[in-house]
């Protein structure tokens, strides 16, 4: 990271030296649902280090999907000679009921989840980190019209649908949620991105965004990768690892966290 230029160039170094189709089967290899996989196939073919963006929220409580399981999917993109961007979504954690607007914390919690994908073994030196808070400041012109026009499109109803948290606090649906989306597909659009990897909790915001993308008639839309989400442990009153019955565990967590000499490796 500390050398963007001389990274890249051993990006395009590697990509030469394997062929368009090792670089697809690497790709291939992250399972879950590849939407625009002909696309694929053929930007692999044409272009030696196509950008791909990763889109990730930062978080207090990061799990092993977010930590091992990212910096698996992250290390294959590099082994497929992408130029590899994370894009940190730090402007939507601001939603978040305990953590608030201070945007200084948030950037402290990714720069925390960062150092767990240093643990784990990401190929951070081939990885470029884009903070969405710092891409609103420089492009706020590109963006905010955007996700206004948007919101024009579609109706309250099925913003609503959108919303993560079925649960509603006393006040009823935040406002801001309604707005979300619209922000979450201004922030993919406005990337030159040739391919997107989400998880497949996403798929339905990916889905907007290239319905959004046919409807304004744009000529370029990335290729997409959703990676399958790990199943829900099967809860277990004898385990005392998981902070949460019948969820997951947390990178912090005593199981995860003991094993210091975890190595990821690219298969």
């Amino acid at each position: 990271m500390d050398d963007p230029h001389a990274a890249n160039i051993g990006i395009h170094r590697d990509s030469m030296e394997i062929s368009s189709e090792d670089r697809f089967a690497a790709l291939s290899s992250i399972e879950g649902e590849h939407i625009g996989e002909n696309k694929l196939r053929l930007l692999l073919k044409n272009k030696l280090a196509p950008i791909c963006y990763v889109w990730f929220e930062p978080t207090d409580m990061m799990d092993i999907e977010q930590g091992i399981m990212k910096t698996i999917y992250v290390n294959k993109i590099v082994q497929a000679g992408c130029t590899v961007k994370i894009l940190m979504a730090d402007w939507f954690l601001q939603q978040h009921f305990k953590i608030g607007t201070d945007l200084n914390k948030i950037r402290d919690i990714g720069n925390y989840n960062i150092e767990m994908w240093k643990a784990t073994g990401m190929n951070l030196d081939r990885v470029e980190l884009v903070w969405l808070s710092d891409e609103l400041n420089r492009r706020a012109v590109d963006y905010w019209p955007l996700a206004v026009d948007v919101s024009r499109k579609y109706s309250m109803e099925k913003m609503a649908s959108y919303y993560r948290n079925r649960t509603y606090g006393p006040q009823g649906l935040p406002a801001a949620e309604i707005f979300s989306p619209c922000m979450q597909v201004a922030a993919i659009l406005c990337q030159k991105a040739d391919i997107w990897l989400f998880s497949m909790d996403q798929r339905d915001i990916v889905m907007l965004a290239r319905d959004y993308a046919e409807d304004i008639n744009r000529e370029t839309n990335p290729a997409i990768i959703l990676h399958n989400n790990l199943p829900l442990l099967p809860e277990d009153p004898d385990l005392n690892l998981l902070r949460y019955p019948a969820r997951t565990l947390f990178m912090d967590d005593a199981v995860v966290s003991n094993y210091n000499h975890f190595v990821v490796s690219d298969g």
